[in-house]
């Protein structure tokens, strides 16, 4: 158990050091989760689960890009759809989170 925690772990730093939109999302998401647990906002809580949502996705978006360019470095039509439905899975999560950061927000 201690070992797939590690890994995982690992796996996050190693997402974050090579993915410049996973540091992005990471450094606005971070501060934000700090502040709502300080404060002890329960009515933060959807706005917790759409962070993770967007870095979960952001960090399955990279891992599908990384072996897809490991499985065929040259350019490829299906490699670059296959990058590009990735990326639009990261997109849907990122304006739904934003839709309920609003809903939220305007009630």
């Amino acid at each position: 158990m201690k070992r797939m925690f590690t890994c995982a772990v690992l796996g996050i730093y190693k997402a974050l050091v090579k993915n410049r939109s996973l540091q992005i999302e990471f450094l606005v998401c971070t501060p934000i989760a700090f502040l709502g647990i300080f404060l002890g906002c329960f009515d933060f809580i959807p706005t917790l689960i759409c962070m993770g949502m967007v870095l979960s996705a952001e960090c399955l978006n990279s891992s599908m890009e990384q072996l897809a360019t490991f499985v065929h470095p040259s350019h490829s039509e299906a490699i670059g759809d296959l990058k590009d439905i990735a990326a639009g899975g990261v997109l849907i999560t990122s304006l739904a989170s934003l839709f309920i950061a609003v809903y939220m927000v305007m009630h």
